[in-house]
């Protein structure tokens, strides 16, 4: 794997692990929800060792969930773990599909052009509104209590969709803790984002590069589709990702982008990007049933060499790998 400055394979493991944590009976009720994360944060065998307790959450508005887990050994160290699309909740899928593009509204820099797609905005507003109930605080009134009298350590994690409001909630929580009439230094924020398709445009990308900068990491399994959504839709046709594309899909992507660029919906990923190594599976498995495959949090974990959760079945990358050795 592509290896930056400050990039740490074990941390990554655990935020992976964090974030997959995040789906724990995503179609139950809070209760019900609440329970499976503190039971699956519990579990010793994961990379996070049994070692993080839930501490506020989880905190839903409109079925976008975001949680935040302490960890136990270094008790200045918090995850922020935000929920990817659960395919069962319309208000996940519009967030994903909703590419339309709208200013940030955050920045600290005038006349801006930062420009974001309306479903991930819309997704981390769901987010900032959302409230532990037993403790009645949002997340921001939460970590403006914890920064009082002590140091923050938090990282702001993520897969897939979940990725994606991570950057955006990240970049957030840089634009805004200043305003917070607290001491901001209490505060170090970093991000492990993992799968996530693309949040804005260049100038939003550029900004927030600059702003985090390596202190944010999006890792990617260089045969994931999501990633490429939506800026490089056309490579999944030109390097086969995660295989030839079959000739009844080819034309949806070339419409998509196409349509993107006539609208002015630019899209940019973000810097400092960890390729993880591709495991290819064979052409004669379906298209989209790779696609899955590819994509899952299981098949993240198994690429960064890190247990793999009960919460899905195991990644069948271990079937295909021809280098079993990490």
């Amino acid at each position: 794997m592509t290896q930056k400055s400050n990039y740490d394979p074990s941390q990554a493991g655990v935020q992976m692990t964090l974030s997959a944590i995040a789906y724990a009976d995503e179609n139950g009720d809070y209760a019900a929800t609440k329970t499976a994360i503190e039971n699956e944060l519990a579990k010793s065998q994961y990379a996070t060792g049994g070692n993080w307790k839930l501490v506020w959450g989880p905190g839903i508005t409109d079925k976008n969930l975001m949680y935040v887990a302490q960890n136990q050994l270094n008790p200045d160290r918090y995850s922020l773990a935000i929920r990817g699309t659960d395919f069962d909740f319309f208000s996940n899928i519009k967030e994903d599909f909703w590419v339309s593009q709208v200013k940030y509204p955050y920045a600290t820099s005038v006349g801006s052009a930062l420009m974001v797609s309306n479903g991930a905005l819309f997704g981390l507003q769901n987010l900032q509104k959302a409230i532990d109930p037993s403790l009645g605080q949002t997340l921001e009134d939460y970590l403006k209590m914890l920064v009082t009298n002590s140091s923050v350590n938090l990282v702001v994690t993520g897969h897939s969709l979940g990725g994606c409001l991570a950057s955006l909630a990240l970049i957030w929580l840089y634009d805004t803790i200043p305003t917070w009439s607290i001491n901001a230094n209490n505060m170090q924020l970093s991000g492990y984002t993992f799968a996530a398709p693309t949040a804005g445009n260049s100038d939003f990308a550029n900004y927030f590069d600059a702003k985090v900068g390596s202190n944010c990491f999006r890792v990617v399994n260089p045969l994931d589709v999501v990633p490429h959504a939506w800026a490089g839709l056309s490579t999944l046709i030109t390097k086969h990702i995660p295989t030839n594309v079959p000739l009844l899909i080819d034309p949806i992507i070339i419409g998509a982008a196409f349509y993107l660029k006539f609208k002015g919906w630019i899209y940019q990923q973000l810097d400092t990007e960890i390729h993880l190594r591709e495991v290819q599976i064979p052409s004669s498995v379906d298209y989209l049933d790779q696609v899955e495959d590819q994509h899952d949090a299981n098949s993240y974990l198994y690429l960064l060499g890190a247990p793999q959760t009960d919460l899905s079945p195991p990644s069948p990358l271990s079937k295909y790998d021809k280098n079993i050795t990490l």
